[in-house]
């Protein structure tokens, strides 16, 4: 069950261990699978599903950067417990599917050559309204910069997350895919529960100060 959406189809859960339904601060000290300690954010998608089979992902990377074009050095980050639900758009350079290496996006599950994985990307908005951590239907306190700018209601530049989820299936039939939620258009929610102090000196060593921090 999702836990802040509440729909009930299956999901594939990313960060927080202790992630459920009910309250965000009831999981802030959990243990996390992500490689960073204290990236305790929870991350999710609706489950990849091959008939009646659920597929696992291999893994997901979180990317936190700046969005397109965004120059400002006023980048805010997320208040605890904030939340943000991406896609499912026919937008393909908000939420789509790709071959690893290919950098072809699509609306529709690829079909991957030998070698290559599956992955689906979600990229989130990166503007703020400022003031709220959620929204009645979960988006209307968040919105996507345009060229770099963000609009007046939203004026707060957050820091744009892109979650890719990489599936180990190659050669595979795509007609037989589906999402867990109906289609294959992807979607994905994201929480957070980081640890808050580290987040803050992320966000202005490597964001403010335009440094390149290396995965770790």
């Amino acid at each position: 069950v999702d836990p802040i959406v509440m729909s009930s189809h299956e999901h594939a859960f990313f960060g927080n261990k202790e992630v459920g339904v009910g309250s965000a601060s009831a999981v802030k000290n959990a243990l996390t699978s992500c490689a960073v300690p204290t990236d305790t954010a929870s991350y999710w998608v609706p489950t990849l599903v091959n008939g009646n089979k659920s597929l696992l992902p291999d893994r997901a990377v979180a990317y936190y950067r700046k969005g397109i074009g965004v120059t400002t050095a006023e980048i805010s980050p997320y208040p605890p417990d904030f939340f943000m639900l991406a896609g499912p758009s026919a937008d393909s350079k908000v939420a789509f599917w790709n071959c690893a290496s290919s950098g072809q996006n699509s609306l529709t599950v690829p079909v991957c050559a030998t070698g290559e994985n599956l992955v689906m990307v979600v990229i989130f908005p990166d503007c703020w309204d400022g003031k709220n951590n959620d929204s009645v239907g979960h988006r209307a306190h968040v919105r996507y910069s345009t060229k770099g700018v963000c609009p007046e209601n939203h004026p707060k530049h957050i820091p744009q997350l892109t979650l890719k989820v990489v599936y180990n299936i190659r050669n595979h039939n795509a007609a037989d895919y589906r999402l867990s939620s109906g289609g294959v258009l992807p979607h994905a929610d994201f929480l957070n529960t980081w640890n808050q102090a580290e987040l803050e000196k992320l966000v202005l060593t490597c964001l403010v100060r335009d440094q390149v921090c290396p995965r770790h």
